[in-house]
């Protein structure tokens, strides 16, 4: 994790009401990142889990 820093880390709610904590990708100022901003399922990282795009 530390080649990927600095990143976003968050518990992001599926539409099937899953809760899942992980790495959000693709921020770019991390002070317009906000709770309830919407994001999408981008790959699964075998080393870190699932990471969804900003």
């Amino acid at each position: 994790m530390a080649k990927r820093a600095p990143y976003v880390l968050a518990i992001v709610q599926t539409e099937e009401n899953v809760k899942l904590t992980t790495v959000i990708d693709g921020v770019l100022d991390f002070n317009s990142v906000k709770i309830g901003d919407k994001v999408r399922f981008k790959t699964n990282d075998e080393a870190i889990g699932p990471l969804f795009q900003y």
